[in-house]
């Protein structure tokens, strides 16, 4: 668009806001969850490997967003046609975001008294998505740090208890699981985590005003390191009191009261202001609306779903939700990128009707992850659909 240099800002602002979506309870039970199957150390690699492998998808596809200055469903129209972004790919990210809003909703509401609090905190916390990324990263600047020092305290607490930090850092790498997990379950529930990011990056990364290095630094501060600390606060308390409920272990093992449930609903809240921001874009994109307005009404109507889903207990199938995300969106993602830096050489276009190629090479690769028991399925979606939509565009598309 015209106006896109206007609205050009620092690469900060995008790695604020991925920074706020990282920073969320869902996060430290999945770090809970490596605590409870793997031993301490194996538990610190995977969630290093994990988070490292994400980041360099994370900025393949925030590169593509800066480049072209779209929002990630609006980028599916060039390689997998209008039709199908408007209908396939908004629907998926509509059912990620609204599955990621609902399951902070149900964690955040988990934690207080009425029944009408759910409903509450999904519609609250919408507002501030209605105003835009400037207003989402300002909220993340502050509400961040404030959060990971309520959890270095909690950390403190902890070792506290434990001796001292040297009888702490003993007591954890001596620990056993409790319910051990294969490596690779390990590995796809991390990327579950990121997989969201690897095609809604770009919905924030296009207004960076450089490619490179702003692609790069943004995922690099917004997601690893953030990750890594929230992954690793789950990790610890989860370790140190062999359950994955985080709050109930700063509530009541470490005697954090209030406190702990302040910092549930703060977390809860820069992730929740992202999905819903997300979940707008997908649905204009989907109903081709292009008025502000007309935006906003979308993005409170995705949340009250979001809401919805709460209600209906989502958080009891993270763990498949979180699978799920990794196996559909690696193969979307890497379609994307590999069209637009090598099939079209960085030329977007608004292509109409339906790209069967992108669609064929997408369908094939996820049945393959899910019926192929070797390797990793988010990798393997991921490389075979790259295959097979390149195969398939050069060999056809002359045709």
């Amino acid at each position: 668009p015209e106006s896109l240099s206007e609205k050009r800002t620092s690469w900060t602002a995008a790695a604020a806001v991925f920074a706020g979506c990282d920073l969320n309870i869902p996060i430290i039970f999945v770090g809970a969850y490596l605590a409870q199957g793997l031993k301490f150390g194996w538990a610190f690699l995977i969630m290093i490997l994990g988070v490292t492998a994400a980041q360099i998808y994370s900025s393949i596809n925030a590169a593509v967003g800066a480049d072209v200055g779209r929002p990630g469903a609006q980028l599916a129209r060039c390689s997998f046609g209008s039709a199908t972004s408007r209908t396939l790919i908004s629907f998926l990210l509509l059912y990620m975001n609204m599955g990621w809003y609902g399951s902070h909703v149900q964690v955040a509401a988990n934690y207080w008294i009425f029944a009408v609090v759910p409903v509450v905190i999904g519609l609250l916390f919408v507002i501030p998505a209605l105003k835009g990324q400037a207003l989402m990263a300002k909220i993340s600047k502050i509400l961040v740090p404030l959060v990971c020092v309520v959890f270095a305290y909690a950390i403190y607490r902890v070792f506290q208890n434990l001796g001292g930090f040297s009888a702490g850092l003993k007591a954890l790498i001596e620990s056993e699981p409790t319910t051990p997990i294969s490596i690779t379950n390990a590995l796809v529930m991390v990327f579950g985590c990121s997989a969201c990011q690897w095609l809604m990056f770009s919905d924030y990364s296009r207004y960076n005003p450089r490619i490179l290095p702003d692609s790069i630094s943004a995922p690099f501060v917004g997601n690893i390191i953030v990750c890594s600390i929230i992954y690793g606060i789950g990790i610890i308390l989860s370790t140190t009191s062999g359950t994955y409920d985080i709050v109930a272990i700063m509530s009541n093992e470490l005697g954090m009261g209030t406190l702990a449930m302040l910092c549930v609903l703060i977390a809860q809240m820069t992730t929740m202001v992202v999905a819903a921001y997300s979940c707008g874009l997908a649905m204009a994109n989907m109903f081709n609306i292009k008025t502000q307005r007309g935006q906003m009404v979308s993005t409170i109507v995705a949340a009250t779903c979001g809401t919805v889903f709460s209600l209906a207990g989502i958080i009891g199938w993270l763990d498949t939700f979180l699978q799920s995300l990794a196996i559909l969106y690696a193969p979307v993602g890497i379609i994307i990128a590999v069209d637009h830096y090598i099939i079209r050489d960085r030329k977007w276009n608004n292509n109409s009707g339906v790209n069967w190629i992108a669609l064929a090479s997408m369908a094939i690769a996820c049945v393959a992850a899910t019926v192929v028991s070797v390797g990793y399925s988010c990798f393997t979606a991921m490389f075979l659909a790259a295959a097979l939509y390149l195969a398939g565009m050069m060999t056809f598309r002359p045709v």
